[in-house]
């Protein structure tokens, strides 16, 4: 049931603005889904940047090390690139 409800919202989503926490908890649902789900790949990719774009530095490097040794998709690692200069400059501010 659960993943029928999440397959009925449009995925990966055409924006991070809409409803974001929505979205991460979304993502971490999805993650327990087969790896076969509609749309799984984009997962990682799509919650680290919703919790980058709320802020979440700490939760995006906890998600970074979960996904980071189990061959993520291309371009997590770019989005972990710029998540860490987020969080240096956001440590060095306070």
């Amino acid at each position: 049931l659960l993943q029928k409800v999440i397959l009925k919202m449009a995925w990966p989503p055409e924006s991070l603005g809409i409803e974001t926490e929505d979205l991460i908890n979304q993502c971490e649902l999805m993650e327990v889904l087969p790896a076969s789900a509609q749309g799984k790949q984009f997962v990682p990719v799509v919650e680290l940047a919703a919790l980058l774009y709320t802020g979440e530095y700490v939760h995006a490097r906890h998600l970074w090390r979960r996904w980071k040794d189990t061959n993520p998709p291309s371009y997590l690692a770019d989005w972990w690139a710029v998540g860490a200069a987020m969080m240096a400059l956001s440590l060095g501010s306070s």
